[in-house]
């Protein structure tokens, strides 16, 4: 019986910490300014702006596209990075210039070789993480 007792505790327990903000893609964490996006690494957010820019990269292992919110690289505060396996979803990347987005993913970062310096991102694999508002 008491076996019973905490594992009904530990699975109830669980799905309270699944429905908490940032936890899953269902339930982000509404981020309304670009700068704070640091704050919330590793958790799901959602944020909404205007994309000032799009590039792509062509690597060794196929295209990168970028997608900048708010402010052009090297000054955005994040990253929206769409990886040679999903860039047929999302493909032109031009189509979002000047178009407000809405997106929704986690947050991840690394260290940019170059300069030393932490850099946050956003990785988009799915058309479900990308909502034109306008």
């Amino acid at each position: 019986m008491r076996a019973l007792f905490l594992l009904v505790l530990l699975l109830s327990a669980g799905s309270v910490f699944a429905q908490m903000p940032g936890k899953s893609f269902k339930n982000p964490i509404v981020v309304s300014n670009p700068d704070s996006i640091q704050f919330f690494e590793k958790q799901y957010v959602s944020i909404t702006g205007p994309i000032v820019s799009t590039k792509e990269l062509m690597r060794e292992d196929g295209v990168i596209g970028y997608l900048n919110m708010f402010k052009a690289y090297p000054d955005n505060a994040f990253d929206i990075t769409i990886f040679r396996k999903s860039m047929a979803f999302f493909a032109p990347l031009e189509q979002y210039q000047g178009k407000r987005l809405k997106i929704t993913g986690k947050v991840s970062s690394f260290l940019q070789k170059k300069t030393g310096i932490r850099r946050y991102s956003i990785r988009l694999s799915n058309v479900k993480q990308l909502e034109v508002m306008d």
